[in-house]
């Protein structure tokens, strides 16, 4: 009868200890988890804290070709004639931090191409920049009314090296005889990129 009595004790044991293991390794899993979430939390707020925000402001009524803005054709078209539309962005660093390593991809008809032509490469908080733009249109005699749109995608990083991107598209209409007309313009807000 005791040899049974401790068979059963040590049976009791086993399934007790299995069970004080399941949960403490559940536990343990969980304090894990719960490390790695304020780990994130604690990151994602030192990068808001250094998050630069641009907010961008476009003057349509600019008259003048600029030397040291920038030049962006709408389409390669090997045309004889071309007409220009300028405009002026501004961009304003309204966020807490500042941006750097400033460059931006030019999307036309034709295709995107990343370009640091800019006459900066960083933004303090509270700075401006003023952008002077000509974009180019081509055309012939006999060339149709055609709708375009564009993209302007500024990419840059902040001083911890994370990397943002927003965007500002154009749509623009040419209605011929070198007339050209401003349909919608969309800012985008900053992404951050993922790396």
């Amino acid at each position: 009868m005791t040899d049974w009595l401790m068979v059963i004790i040590t049976g009791i044991y086993v399934v007790a200890t299995i069970v004080i293991s399941k949960a403490n390794i559940s536990s343990a899993k969980a304090a894990q988890n719960q490390v790695l979430e304020s780990r994130r939390q604690f990151e994602e707020r030192k990068r808001l804290e250094q998050m630069p925000y641009l907010d961008i402001s476009i003057n349509e009524y600019v008259t003048e070709l600029n030397d040291d803005g920038l030049q962006l054709v709408i389409s390669s078209r090997n045309c004889p004639e071309s007409t220009v539309f300028d405009l002026q962005m501004k961009l304003k660093n309204i966020g807490l931090g500042t941006a750097k390593d400033f460059q931006y991809q030019w999307t036309n008809l034709d295709g995107s191409y990343l370009r640091d032509d800019l006459s900066f490469t960083a933004c303090l908080p509270g700075e401006e920049k003023t952008i002077p733009i000509d974009f180019f249109f081509e055309y012939s005699e006999n060339t149709s009314p055609y709708e375009a749109t564009v993209h302007i995608t500024f990419q840059y990083k902040d001083l911890l090296e994370n990397q943002y991107q927003q965007d500002v598209s154009f749509s623009f209409l040419f209605v011929g005889n070198s007339q050209v007309e401003m349909k919608k313009k969309t800012i985008g807000t900053p992404m951050h990129i993922q790396g």
